[in-house]
Protein backbone atom coordinates (compact mmCIF):
# COMPACT_ATOMS: atom_id res chain seq x y z
CA UNK A 1 0.00 0.00 0.00
CA UNK A 2 1.55 3.38 -1.02
CA UNK A 3 1.23 6.14 1.13
CA UNK A 4 2.04 9.95 -0.70
CA UNK A 5 1.78 13.32 0.18
CA UNK A 6 2.16 15.90 -2.78
CA UNK A 7 2.80 19.28 -1.35
CA UNK A 8 3.53 21.63 -4.72
CA UNK A 9 6.76 20.19 -6.53
CA UNK A 10 7.32 17.49 -3.97
CA UNK A 11 6.08 14.16 -2.98
CA UNK A 12 6.52 12.46 0.77
CA UNK A 13 5.79 8.71 1.09
CA UNK A 14 7.00 6.11 3.53
CA UNK A 15 9.18 3.38 3.03
CA UNK A 16 8.86 1.73 6.03
CA UNK A 17 10.02 3.58 8.92
CA UNK A 18 11.94 5.99 6.85
CA UNK A 19 10.22 9.00 5.18
CA UNK A 20 11.45 9.41 1.28
CA UNK A 21 11.02 12.81 -0.52
CA UNK A 22 10.97 13.05 -4.43
CA UNK A 23 10.34 15.90 -6.70
CA UNK A 24 6.82 15.22 -8.48
CA UNK A 25 9.14 14.74 -11.88
CA UNK A 26 11.11 12.13 -10.42
CA UNK A 27 8.37 10.62 -9.03
CA UNK A 28 6.21 10.32 -11.52
CA UNK A 29 9.18 8.74 -13.70
CA UNK A 30 9.62 6.35 -10.71
CA UNK A 31 7.84 2.67 -10.26
CA UNK A 32 6.12 4.14 -7.27
CA UNK A 33 3.01 5.01 -9.53
CA UNK A 34 2.54 1.15 -10.57
CA UNK A 35 1.10 0.29 -6.96
CA UNK A 36 -1.80 -1.17 -7.51
CA UNK A 37 -3.14 0.55 -4.14
CA UNK A 38 -2.52 3.95 -3.47
CA UNK A 39 -3.67 6.39 -0.76
CA UNK A 40 -2.57 10.03 -2.41
CA UNK A 41 -2.76 13.15 0.24
CA UNK A 42 -2.67 16.75 -1.02
CA UNK A 43 -1.88 19.85 0.13
CA UNK A 44 -4.02 22.40 -1.70
CA UNK A 45 -1.91 25.56 -2.70
CA UNK A 46 -2.40 28.53 -4.82
CA UNK A 47 -0.82 26.08 -8.14
CA UNK A 48 -3.18 25.09 -10.91
CA UNK A 49 -5.64 22.47 -8.43
CA UNK A 50 -7.14 20.95 -11.12
CA UNK A 51 -4.13 20.56 -13.52
CA UNK A 52 -2.34 18.93 -10.76
CA UNK A 53 -5.47 16.33 -9.38
CA UNK A 54 -5.21 15.74 -13.10
CA UNK A 55 -1.87 14.42 -13.21
CA UNK A 56 -1.61 12.85 -10.17
CA UNK A 57 -5.21 10.58 -10.92
CA UNK A 58 -3.06 9.81 -15.23
CA UNK A 59 0.01 8.76 -13.16
CA UNK A 60 -1.57 5.70 -11.28
CA UNK A 61 -3.53 2.46 -12.90
CA UNK A 62 -7.46 3.19 -13.23
CA UNK A 63 -8.63 2.49 -9.97
CA UNK A 64 -5.51 1.90 -8.05
CA UNK A 65 -6.18 5.53 -6.24
CA UNK A 66 -8.07 4.17 -3.08
CA UNK A 67 -8.11 7.17 -1.26
CA UNK A 68 -7.47 10.75 -2.57
CA UNK A 69 -7.85 13.82 -0.13
CA UNK A 70 -7.07 17.19 1.01
CA UNK A 71 -4.11 17.03 3.66
CA UNK A 72 -6.20 18.93 6.18
CA UNK A 73 -9.03 15.98 5.83
CA UNK A 74 -6.53 13.24 7.14
CA UNK A 75 -4.30 15.01 9.06
CA UNK A 76 -7.48 15.98 11.06
CA UNK A 77 -9.02 12.14 11.14
CA UNK A 78 -6.06 11.17 12.86
CA UNK A 79 -6.05 13.50 15.68
CA UNK A 80 -10.21 13.20 16.55
CA UNK A 81 -9.02 9.35 16.40
CA UNK A 82 -6.26 9.61 18.90
CA UNK A 83 -8.88 11.76 20.88
CA UNK A 84 -5.88 14.19 20.74
CA UNK A 85 -8.31 17.50 20.97
CA UNK A 86 -12.24 17.75 20.97
CA UNK A 87 -14.54 17.64 17.66
CA UNK A 88 -15.07 21.37 18.10
CA UNK A 89 -12.62 23.36 19.39
CA UNK A 90 -10.51 25.34 16.85
CA UNK A 91 -6.61 24.00 16.94
CA UNK A 92 -3.59 24.65 14.66
CA UNK A 93 -1.62 21.82 14.07
CA UNK A 94 2.14 21.87 13.39
CA UNK A 95 3.25 18.75 11.41
CA UNK A 96 7.21 18.51 11.25
CA UNK A 97 7.71 16.37 7.46
CA UNK A 98 11.55 16.48 7.45
CA UNK A 99 13.03 19.08 5.25
CA UNK A 100 9.86 21.88 6.01
CA UNK A 101 7.14 21.89 8.41
CA UNK A 102 3.01 22.04 7.74
CA UNK A 103 1.14 24.57 9.76
CA UNK A 104 -2.61 23.87 9.72
CA UNK A 105 -5.35 25.88 11.26
CA UNK A 106 -8.85 23.93 11.91
CA UNK A 107 -11.97 26.55 12.50
CA UNK A 108 -14.41 24.55 14.63
CA UNK A 109 -14.29 21.23 12.13
CA UNK A 110 -13.41 22.58 9.29
CA UNK A 111 -9.67 23.61 8.13
CA UNK A 112 -8.91 26.90 7.26
CA UNK A 113 -5.47 26.74 5.96
CA UNK A 114 -2.46 24.62 5.09
CA UNK A 115 1.03 27.13 5.27
CA UNK A 116 4.01 25.67 3.89
CA UNK A 117 7.11 26.74 6.64
CA UNK A 118 11.07 26.27 5.69
CA UNK A 119 13.06 25.05 8.66
CA UNK A 120 13.51 27.42 10.81
CA UNK A 121 14.72 27.34 14.56
CA UNK A 122 11.73 26.55 17.25
CA UNK A 123 11.67 29.73 18.43
CA UNK A 124 10.29 31.23 14.86
CA UNK A 125 8.24 28.48 14.32
CA UNK A 126 6.51 29.06 17.76
CA UNK A 127 5.86 32.87 16.41
CA UNK A 128 3.97 31.73 13.73
CA UNK A 129 1.59 29.25 15.40
CA UNK A 130 1.16 31.95 17.56
CA UNK A 131 0.28 34.45 14.95
CA UNK A 132 -1.93 31.90 13.00
CA UNK A 133 -3.77 31.04 16.35
CA UNK A 134 -4.32 35.36 16.97
CA UNK A 135 -6.14 35.25 13.27
CA UNK A 136 -8.31 32.12 13.91
CA UNK A 137 -10.00 33.05 17.28
CA UNK A 138 -10.85 36.58 15.80
CA UNK A 139 -14.39 36.67 15.33
CA UNK A 140 -15.11 33.28 17.45
CA UNK A 141 -17.01 33.19 20.75
CA UNK A 142 -13.78 31.09 22.84
CA UNK A 143 -10.17 32.15 23.30
CA UNK A 144 -9.47 28.80 23.83
CA UNK A 145 -7.53 27.36 20.89
CA UNK A 146 -5.70 24.01 20.87
CA UNK A 147 -2.00 23.58 19.75
CA UNK A 148 -0.86 20.18 18.58
CA UNK A 149 2.62 19.34 16.84
CA UNK A 150 4.78 16.37 16.60
CA UNK A 151 8.27 18.76 17.03
CA UNK A 152 9.34 18.66 20.62
CA UNK A 153 11.23 21.86 20.29
CA UNK A 154 7.85 23.34 19.18
CA UNK A 155 5.97 22.48 21.92
CA UNK A 156 8.14 22.86 24.50
CA UNK A 157 8.27 26.86 23.46
CA UNK A 158 4.46 26.94 22.96
CA UNK A 159 3.79 25.08 26.77
CA UNK A 160 5.95 27.67 28.78
CA UNK A 161 3.17 29.76 27.87
CA UNK A 162 -0.30 27.52 27.56
CA UNK A 163 0.60 24.17 28.48
CA UNK A 164 -3.35 23.62 29.34
CA UNK A 165 -3.59 23.87 25.72
CA UNK A 166 -0.90 21.93 24.00
CA UNK A 167 -0.30 18.48 23.01
CA UNK A 168 2.90 16.57 21.80
CA UNK A 169 1.89 13.39 20.00
CA UNK A 170 5.11 11.57 18.23
CA UNK A 171 3.76 10.33 15.21
CA UNK A 172 5.42 10.94 12.22
CA UNK A 173 3.57 11.50 8.89
CA UNK A 174 0.23 11.30 11.17
CA UNK A 175 -1.94 12.17 8.30
CA UNK A 176 -1.03 8.64 6.59
CA UNK A 177 -2.07 6.64 9.84
CA UNK A 178 -5.50 6.99 8.51
CA UNK A 179 -5.05 5.67 5.07
CA UNK A 180 -7.43 2.94 4.14
CA UNK A 181 -8.89 2.87 7.36
CA UNK A 182 -11.15 5.72 7.01
CA UNK A 183 -13.40 6.65 4.29
CA UNK A 184 -13.72 10.47 3.39
CA UNK A 185 -16.73 12.15 2.78
CA UNK A 186 -14.19 14.20 0.30
CA UNK A 187 -12.93 12.34 -2.70
CA UNK A 188 -10.63 14.71 -5.00
CA UNK A 189 -10.81 13.92 -8.66
CA UNK A 190 -10.33 15.49 -12.49
CA UNK A 191 -12.79 17.58 -14.04
CA UNK A 192 -13.51 14.96 -16.66
CA UNK A 193 -13.41 12.00 -14.13
CA UNK A 194 -16.04 13.52 -12.17
CA UNK A 195 -18.26 14.48 -15.09
CA UNK A 196 -17.81 10.35 -16.15
CA UNK A 197 -19.08 9.27 -12.35
CA UNK A 198 -22.17 12.28 -12.94
CA UNK A 199 -22.77 10.05 -16.03
CA UNK A 200 -23.00 6.75 -13.69
CA UNK A 201 -25.27 8.17 -11.29
CA UNK A 202 -26.94 9.23 -13.90
CA UNK A 203 -27.54 6.26 -15.39
CA UNK A 204 -27.84 4.45 -12.19
CA UNK A 205 -30.80 6.70 -11.38
CA UNK A 206 -32.46 5.88 -14.20
CA UNK A 207 -31.75 1.98 -13.82
CA UNK A 208 -33.66 2.76 -10.19
CA UNK A 209 -36.17 4.66 -11.85
CA UNK A 210 -36.75 1.44 -14.05
CA UNK A 211 -36.75 -0.69 -11.08
CA UNK A 212 -39.39 1.34 -9.50
CA UNK A 213 -41.57 1.73 -12.13
CA UNK A 214 -41.60 -2.52 -12.65
CA UNK A 215 -42.32 -2.60 -9.22
CA UNK A 216 -45.23 -0.28 -9.37
CA UNK A 217 -46.23 -2.35 -12.28
CA UNK A 218 -46.03 -5.22 -10.08
CA UNK A 219 -48.25 -3.59 -7.40
CA UNK A 220 -50.88 -2.92 -9.70
CA UNK A 221 -51.34 -6.62 -10.71
CA UNK A 222 -50.67 -7.44 -7.30
CA UNK A 223 -53.49 -5.31 -5.96
CA UNK A 224 -55.60 -5.93 -9.23
CA UNK A 225 -55.03 -10.12 -8.64
CA UNK A 226 -56.07 -9.31 -4.53
CA UNK A 227 -59.27 -7.89 -5.60
CA UNK A 228 -60.54 -9.90 -8.01
CA UNK A 229 -60.08 -13.28 -5.71
CA UNK A 230 -62.27 -10.99 -2.97
CA UNK A 231 -64.85 -10.65 -5.38
CA UNK A 232 -64.49 -14.44 -6.24
CA UNK A 233 -64.60 -15.28 -2.57
CA UNK A 234 -67.50 -13.13 -1.49
CA UNK A 235 -69.78 -14.06 -4.64
CA UNK A 236 -69.20 -17.49 -3.43
CA UNK A 237 -70.14 -16.36 0.10
CA UNK A 238 -73.13 -14.61 -1.12
CA UNK A 239 -74.39 -17.26 -3.46
CA UNK A 240 -73.89 -20.28 -0.74
CA UNK A 241 -76.31 -17.75 1.36
CA UNK A 242 -79.00 -17.45 -1.30
CA UNK A 243 -79.47 -21.28 -1.47
CA UNK A 244 -79.48 -21.84 2.32
CA UNK A 245 -82.32 -19.04 2.30
CA UNK A 246 -83.69 -21.29 -0.39
CA UNK A 247 -83.44 -24.53 1.48
CA UNK A 248 -85.18 -22.72 4.50
CA UNK A 249 -82.30 -22.32 6.63
CA UNK A 250 -82.96 -19.59 9.27
CA UNK A 251 -81.15 -16.35 10.90
CA UNK A 252 -78.17 -16.45 7.81
CA UNK A 253 -76.07 -13.77 7.84
CA UNK A 254 -76.67 -11.43 5.07
CA UNK A 255 -73.28 -10.76 2.60
CA UNK A 256 -73.57 -6.86 3.11
CA UNK A 257 -71.17 -4.23 2.27
CA UNK A 258 -69.39 -4.71 5.43
CA UNK A 259 -68.77 -8.06 4.76
CA UNK A 260 -67.58 -7.31 1.60
CA UNK A 261 -64.74 -4.87 3.07
CA UNK A 262 -63.42 -6.76 6.03
CA UNK A 263 -62.83 -9.91 3.58
CA UNK A 264 -60.81 -7.30 1.44
CA UNK A 265 -58.92 -6.40 4.70
CA UNK A 266 -58.40 -10.09 5.19
CA UNK A 267 -57.12 -11.01 1.69
CA UNK A 268 -53.34 -11.51 1.59
CA UNK A 269 -51.32 -7.95 0.51
CA UNK A 270 -48.23 -6.03 0.42
CA UNK A 271 -47.32 -3.13 0.02
CA UNK A 272 -44.87 -2.87 -3.01
CA UNK A 273 -44.60 0.74 -2.99
CA UNK A 274 -42.99 0.96 0.65
CA UNK A 275 -41.16 -2.13 -0.48
CA UNK A 276 -39.17 -0.84 -3.25
CA UNK A 277 -38.78 2.31 -1.85
CA UNK A 278 -36.57 0.88 1.36
CA UNK A 279 -34.93 -1.10 -1.21
CA UNK A 280 -33.79 2.25 -3.08
CA UNK A 281 -32.75 3.38 0.06
CA UNK A 282 -30.37 0.19 1.01
CA UNK A 283 -28.37 0.19 -2.00
CA UNK A 284 -24.77 1.25 -1.93
CA UNK A 285 -23.68 4.40 -4.41
CA UNK A 286 -20.68 2.41 -5.61
CA UNK A 287 -23.94 0.08 -7.41
CA UNK A 288 -26.01 -0.08 -9.94
CA UNK A 289 -29.36 -2.23 -10.53
CA UNK A 290 -28.90 -4.94 -12.67
CA UNK A 291 -32.42 -6.80 -11.94
CA UNK A 292 -35.46 -6.91 -9.59
CA UNK A 293 -38.22 -9.75 -9.37
CA UNK A 294 -41.09 -9.92 -7.16
CA UNK A 295 -43.13 -13.36 -7.05
CA UNK A 296 -45.43 -15.05 -5.00
CA UNK A 297 -43.68 -17.67 -2.15
CA UNK A 298 -45.29 -20.94 -1.70
CA UNK A 299 -47.21 -20.16 1.27
CA UNK A 300 -48.96 -16.64 1.69
CA UNK A 301 -45.75 -14.38 1.32
CA UNK A 302 -43.55 -13.03 -1.32
CA UNK A 303 -40.14 -13.40 -2.53
CA UNK A 304 -38.54 -10.26 -3.23
CA UNK A 305 -35.17 -10.73 -5.33
CA UNK A 306 -32.57 -8.07 -6.22
CA UNK A 307 -29.66 -8.12 -8.16
CA UNK A 308 -26.98 -5.81 -7.89
CA UNK A 309 -23.55 -4.94 -10.15
CA UNK A 310 -20.41 -2.76 -8.51
CA UNK A 311 -18.15 -0.86 -11.27
CA UNK A 312 -15.57 -1.65 -9.17
CA UNK A 313 -13.83 -4.74 -7.93
CA UNK A 314 -14.71 -3.41 -4.05
CA UNK A 315 -18.16 -4.77 -2.96
CA UNK A 316 -19.45 -3.00 -0.04
CA UNK A 317 -22.80 -4.02 2.06
CA UNK A 318 -26.43 -3.91 1.16
CA UNK A 319 -28.09 -1.24 4.06
CA UNK A 320 -30.70 -3.08 5.01
CA UNK A 321 -33.00 -2.20 7.60
CA UNK A 322 -36.97 -1.95 8.08
CA UNK A 323 -38.74 -4.96 5.81
CA UNK A 324 -34.88 -5.66 4.48
CA UNK A 325 -33.45 -6.29 8.00
CA UNK A 326 -33.56 -9.89 7.37
CA UNK A 327 -32.58 -9.83 4.11
CA UNK A 328 -29.99 -12.41 2.53
CA UNK A 329 -26.96 -11.06 1.23
CA UNK A 330 -24.89 -13.42 -1.76
CA UNK A 331 -21.86 -12.36 -3.42
CA UNK A 332 -22.53 -13.02 -7.56
CA UNK A 333 -20.79 -12.41 -10.47
CA UNK A 334 -22.77 -10.32 -12.98
CA UNK A 335 -21.79 -9.52 -16.63
CA UNK A 336 -18.01 -10.71 -15.21
CA UNK A 337 -18.24 -7.74 -12.39
CA UNK A 338 -18.89 -8.72 -8.78
CA UNK A 339 -22.24 -8.22 -7.33
CA UNK A 340 -24.89 -8.73 -4.80
CA UNK A 341 -28.23 -10.59 -4.97
CA UNK A 342 -30.74 -9.68 -2.34
CA UNK A 343 -33.31 -11.83 -0.67
CA UNK A 344 -35.96 -10.84 1.14
CA UNK A 345 -39.17 -12.37 1.87
CA UNK A 346 -42.27 -10.57 3.35
CA UNK A 347 -45.57 -11.37 4.98
CA UNK A 348 -48.32 -10.63 3.72
CA UNK A 349 -50.37 -9.08 6.51
CA UNK A 350 -51.74 -5.21 5.50
CA UNK A 351 -48.61 -2.72 5.73
CA UNK A 352 -50.47 -0.71 9.09
CA UNK A 353 -49.73 -4.11 10.65
CA UNK A 354 -46.44 -4.40 9.34
CA UNK A 355 -45.56 -1.10 10.72
CA UNK A 356 -46.74 -1.98 14.25
CA UNK A 357 -44.24 -2.18 16.72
Amino acid sequence: MGRYLFQNGNVYFACGDDPTCMTVDDFMASAHVADKEAHVLLVLSTEDQPAMIRRISRAFPRGGIRTFVPYSLALRAYLWGQNLVPAEQPMIVIDNIGDRYLLTAYNTREAVETRVLLPQNAERIAEEVRRSRKNLIEGLPTAACCLLGNDAAVIEVLSAEDKENVVFFETLFPAFEVLGTVRFAVHLMAPEDAAARQRQADRRGLLGAGAMALLMALAGIGYGWSAVMSEQAVDTAAQEATDQRAGGVPALKEVSIVTYQARLRQWPRVDFFDVSRQFMEGLPLESRVSSVTFERGQSDGWIFTGELVFEQKQVFPFSGHGLFTEAVSEAIVIEDKPGLKIRAVFSTCPAEERRAP
